[in-house]
């Protein structure tokens, strides 16, 4: 499946930004700074568990189906009759393509999750689309004063690691945001 393939780079993603993070700037700073180091590992580390656990169980909750034996008052007209599943549609209940069933309180289908966002989902990918910027914008902000003592080791290979962490940690924080901006 594509979609464990992005599911797969997402939690790759978040790893390699941790390892980063973590063993190119955190760590370093404890020989000068050791409260700042190990508050910034301990908030770094909540950030990414909180991010990691609502992005798994946006994934593998089941976004909601409709139940079944519903009978909607009124006439019953196409809209509330699902062809595929053979049954009745409660409102904002639709039919997904790729996930080939009825989704209650469908959003969309997110390639991302490999799911589609519905009434038992919705929390967690909102959770995860909070955590994403939110870890983001902490990498960024606390990494920013270590970019000129980086770039004077710009020979090393770590330093082209942090530079790449950074950017993307950047990049990924604006379009989130903008997703989540379209989203709210």
């Amino acid at each position: 499946h594509g979609g464990l393939v992005l599911v797969s780079l997402v939690l790759a993603l978040v790893g390699w930004t941790t390892t980063s993070y973590v063993l190119y700037f955190a760590w370093p700073l404890r020989t000068t700074q050791p409260i700042c180091a190990y508050t910034f590992i301990v908030v770094h580390a909540v950030l990414q568990l909180l991010l990691v656990v609502s992005y798994v169980r946006a994934c593998c909750t089941h976004p909601g189906r409709p139940p079944p034996g519903l009978a909607l008052r009124g006439d019953d007209d196409s809209k509330t009759w699902c062809e595929t599943c053979a049954l009745h549609k409660p409102p904002r209940c639709h039919h997904c393509q790729v996930c080939n069933e009825c989704i209650t309180r469908y959003d969309h289908h997110c390639i991302f999750i490999n799911n589609c966002v519905g009434s038992e989902n919705h929390k967690y990918f909102l959770l995860f689309l909070l955590y994403t910027p939110a870890s983001a914008a902490f990498i960024c902000a606390t990494g920013w004063p270590a970019l000129p003592w980086v770039s004077d080791r710009a020979t090393d290979g770590w330093a082209w690691n942090y530079f790449a962490m950074y950017f993307l940690t950047g990049l990924l924080t604006l379009h989130v945001l903008l997703f989540a901006a379209a989203h709210c």
